[in-house]
């Protein structure tokens, strides 16, 4: 039986950055601003390979001193950015579960802030372990990130299937012999997992 490996963010659970910068500044324009320039993805991928919140603010405030307010705001209101489930996506890890299909994850995920998403969501509970790049101080796409995975699956590169929403991603896990599925939505997720002869 293959295993399946989920990343996290934007597969199973919703990631809005964005969203929360808009709430927090309350002005289009300086939303867009902000999210293109400060609370971005060169941002969050500091904590995502392991660097403390606390570092990442005072690096990121010295950078952006007139934001400093917001930047901290973000932070302490982080789990917000965080709203609830992709539509869908539980479902068919419930399914897989009751199978019994080896469930695994891998997630570009600070340490800290993935300790409370998982504990605010129960589905976590039906993977064997989930790999977090926070905590092993390296990101996807990363080969070490996958091996490592693989290591502690004690899988066969050919006899995983992983599913993640950047394609970047996909690749990585397709260069080591991975099946690599890209995540859209749940709906083709599902399709995607019975082409591969998945009962879902």
């Amino acid at each position: 039986m293959k295993t399946v490996i989920f990343d996290v963010g934007r597969v199973i659970v919703r990631w809005e950055p964005e969203r929360l910068v808009h709430d927090i500044v309350g002005d289009a324009a300086e939303a867009e601003r902000l999210s293109r320039d400060v609370i971005n993805g060169t941002w969050f991928g500091w904590t995502d390979a392991g660097m403390a919140w606390e570092e990442s603010v005072a690096k990121r405030t010295a950078e952006f001193p007139a934001d400093a307010t917001t930047i901290q705001t973000f932070v302490n209101r982080w789990d917000e950015a965080v709203p609830g489930l992709i539509p869908g996506t539980e479902a068919i890890i419930e399914e897989l579960h009751a199978a019994g299909t080896p469930l695994y994850a891998l997630t570009n995920f600070a340490a800290d802030t993935f300790k409370r998403t998982k504990g605010r969501f129960s589905v976590f509970s039906r993977f064997r372990d989930i790999v977090v790049s926070g905590d092993e101080g390296t990101i996807k796409p990363d080969e070490a990130i996958y091996r490592m995975c693989l290591a502690r699956a004690n899988a066969k590169a050919e006899d995983c299937v992983f599913i993640d929403d950047t394609l970047v991603n996909i690749e990585a896990a397709n260069r080591l012999g991975i099946q690599g599925l890209h995540f859209v939505d749940a709906e083709k997720l599902r399709l995607d997992l019975r082409s591969l002869g998945f009962s879902v």
